[in-house]
């Protein structure tokens, strides 16, 4: 599912306008902001009795980064839009739904001698899709 999210993202026109930046649990230290940055935090497994696939639910946190504040907001928001309530292809998956469960915002100071901190928009969503 992770490369089914990252596509997922990467081909929406609204999120791409933005950014094109997909990574899987960290981004590069050359990575240029804004990206965002997929976490996978939980799995759970509905089996079936017909020996058909199972449910699976698989939990994400989306974190929308970048050095300003408005930008992380702006791209935090254009992904909740299009991510809360999704159904459809994903990659090679299909999701039957997705629930978006909460949004935070953090801010972390700079590393460096520079004034450039990092500005998180984080979704947590649950991904429910057949596992076959």
């Amino acid at each position: 599912m992770k490369s089914g999210l990252v596509s997922l993202l990467q081909n929406e026109s609204t999120i791409s306008a933005i950014t094109s930046q997909v990574y899987i649990t960290k981004a590069p230290q050359t990575a240029t902001v804004p990206y965002i940055v997929l976490e996978l935090t939980d799995t759970e497994e509905f089996g079936s009795l017909d020996g058909t696939g199972s449910l699976r639910r698989v939990t994400f946190a989306i974190d929308c980064q970048s050095d300003r504040s408005v930008e992380a907001e702006t791209l935090g928001a254009a992904v909740r839009v299009f991510i809360d309530d999704f159904t459809g292809a994903a990659g090679s998956f299909t999701i039957d739904a997705v629930n978006l469960s909460q949004e935070l915002s953090d801010y972390d100071p700079p590393k460096d001698a520079s004034d450039k901190g990092t500005h998180t928009v984080t979704l947590l969503v649950d991904i429910f899709y057949q596992d076959t």
